[in-house]
């Protein structure tokens, strides 16, 4: 009898400590149900932490087979609270995970050297967040699905400053643009180039008021010189062209067609 209960006694330690799971082929050294212990995949993908009710459950190390790695917190068999991710490519993401998808704030630093430091929701970069890029540019604003989106600030290392709307990754609505130089436009902006209404001031204190397409003066538009000189008409990719009138701060009118910033007839 005594040897009888020493053998079922090994046995179940045994089965304890190293244990193979029919459901899904995995083994396990240690307490896989509700203690501490290591899990092996068929895959070779190998998690060691606390374990509860058969799942990852509390602090653990995942370790994937293609050489990322997970260290954080579990729960229900899902990476769950604050965690980091390293991956072989050399990107780190440091901070909250939801059902096992980055959740909440966190920092994703990019081998190439941008950062990012805010929102994630779904895995993707979502809500408030700052990137600064490897070049020493910045954006700070908001996101949607991985993508500026929304009220966003984009400082460039030149000095330049870009203060409006967003729209996957674009200047897409209205906004301000303030050159290093000293020259600022204010107006409407579409896939990252002046477009629609806006006005443009140069630093020497002459101004356009009017129309821009793709980047350019384009419709109906006012420019005003710092001299008092003024032109009022349309205009085509950045020059006079069509029906206009140029007054003189001397008082002289000349009013006519303009072919690519000629006067043609008066």
């Amino acid at each position: 009898m005594k040897r009888l209960l020493l053998f079922v006694s090994i046995v179940f330690v045994l089965l304890q400590t190293s244990c193979s799971k029919d459901s899904d082929h995995s083994s396990c050294v240690g307490d896989c149900s509700n203690g501490h212990g290591t899990e092996t995949d068929s895959n070779g993908n190998k998690y060691t932490g606390q374990f509860k009710h058969d799942n990852f459950d509390g602090q653990g190390t995942f370790s994937f087979v293609s050489g990322n790695k997970y260290v954080g917190q579990f729960k229900g068999g899902k990476r769950h609270g604050q965690g980091t991710k390293t991956f072989t490519n050399g990107d780190i993401y440091v901070g909250r995970w939801k059902d096992g998808e980055r959740s909440g704030l966190g920092t994703f630093t990019r081998a190439n050297g941008n950062k990012y430091v805010g929102q994630f929701k779904y895995g993707r970069t979502n809500g408030q967040g700052t990137l600064v890029f490897s070049s020493g540019n910045k954006y700070v604003g908001l996101w949607k699905d991985g993508k500026s989106n929304g009220q966003g600030t984009k400082i460039f290392i030149n000095g330049d400053r870009y203060v409006g709307l967003w729209r996957d990754n674009k200047r897409n609505g209205h906004g301000t643009f303030t050159f290093e130089a000293g020259n600022k436009y204010v107006g409407q902006f579409k896939d990252g180039n002046f477009d629609g209404q806006g006005t443009y001031i140069l630093a020497n204190g002459d101004k356009y008021i009017g129309q821009w397409k793709s980047g350019k003066t384009n419709g109906q538009g006012t420019y005003t010189l710092e001299s008092g000189d003024k032109y009022v008409g349309q205009w085509k990719n950045g020059k006079k062209h069509g029906q206009g009138s140029m007054t003189f701060a001397n008082g002289k009118i000349e009013t006519g067609i303009w072919q690519e910033g000629i006067i043609s007839n008066q």
